[in-house]
């Protein structure tokens, strides 16, 4: 069984998005939603309320004041009873194959303890590289399913925009840190533990779920939280990562399936425009050129924007590599 946890807090448009995909997608002959509200304000409570009467499958619970992201999430997994938990952010969208990758992943790693998906939108993300949005979503979990050979590699962290954990992991090493507050950090701190105690952290390379970031809080915010949590994380944790990066000559795995990952979505998207572009206007028209051109431009910028990434990501390695001969 498994639990899923989305902590909100404001962003209401974004969160009917994920309560969309949830009630459309979500298997929930295999588990619970629980919807916990930190304290937004009237418009997302409402809409909570009218919910919780017109779905009664999900759990609708509401926090007597803000707690915090950190400790709400706690309260989720304290009340959760799926043998996975998993944290999902309020500003994601969930693909048709979400439960069932998920339950399939842990069922067949039992030393992994925790797991997360490839995300839209977070740091080592693909989209992150190139601006994929949300009606790419399809498009890139059916290449997955196709095309793409899952390796499941493993991490020395999983992200917090859908952040899978045991219920095992939980009992053994504890709940979030809930010195991180508001956020950021707190699940990187967790991975670690894990990581420490026996478990391994492993990367779901056959699911992709959508993810704005940001959506609660907003940038400004957002570097406020990472400059206060800051000096507590790497007083505990230094160059943990990156130890364990160079032990295991690791390479980001999404640098590895990044341009495969890629080309069939902007090929299907510069096929879309060239129908269009044809259905539209005669053959003789000039502008129809333009538009072409202008199309092919465009998926060659990605390509080219591929290479640039992957060359910057070597001078990074390289760069990792110096500091930690020097130390």
């Amino acid at each position: 069984m498994i639990s899923v946890i989305v902590p909100i807090y404001n962003a209401v448009e974004d969160v009917k998005l994920c309560v969309a995909s949830l009630e459309a997608y979500f298997d929930w002959a295999q588990g619970e939603v629980l919807l916990i509200d930190d304290g937004s304000g009237e418009e997302t409570k409402k809409y909570l309320h009218t919910l919780a009467q017109r779905c009664p499958q999900f759990k609708v619970l509401f926090n007597q004041e803000n707690l915090g992201f950190v400790k709400t999430c706690n309260r989720g997994m304290k009340l959760a009873s799926g043998e996975i938990v998993v944290l999902l952010n309020s500003d994601t969208m969930i693909p048709a194959n979400f439960t069932k990758s998920i339950t399939s992943f842990f069922a067949n790693h039992p030393t992994v303890g925790i797991a997360s998906p490839i995300s839209s939108c977070s740091i080592s993300s693909v989209a992150a590289r190139q601006g994929i949005q949300a009606d790419d979503l399809v498009a890139l979990n059916q290449w997955l399913h196709r095309q793409h050979v899952p390796t499941y590699p493993l991490m020395p962290a999983a992200e917090g925009f859908c952040f899978c954990v045991r219920a095992e992991v939980l009992a053994e090493i504890g709940e979030l840190d809930e010195i991180y507050g508001k956020g950021y950090h707190e699940e990187r701190d967790f991975s670690y533990r894990a990581v420490q105690s026996g478990w391994q952290v492993a990367l779901i390379d056959d699911m992709c779920v959508y993810h704005k970031r940001h959506a609660s809080f907003g940038e400004a915010q957002r570097k406020v939280q990472i400059e206060k949590n800051n000096p507590t994380f790497m007083e505990r944790w230094g160059g943990f990562e990156y130890g364990w990066m160079a032990e295991r000559n690791w390479s980001n795995p999404i640098d590895n399936i990044c341009q495969d990952l890629l080309t069939p979505v902007y090929k299907q998207k510069i096929k879309k425009w060239l129908v269009a572009i044809y259905r539209c206007m005669s053959p003789s028209c000039r502008q129809r050129q333009d538009m072409m051109k202008l199309a092919r431009q465009s998926y060659l910028r990605q390509q080219q924007i591929i290479g640039l990434l992957q060359a910057a990501q070597y001078r990074q390695e390289r760069i990792m590599t110096a500091q930690l001969g020097q130390g």
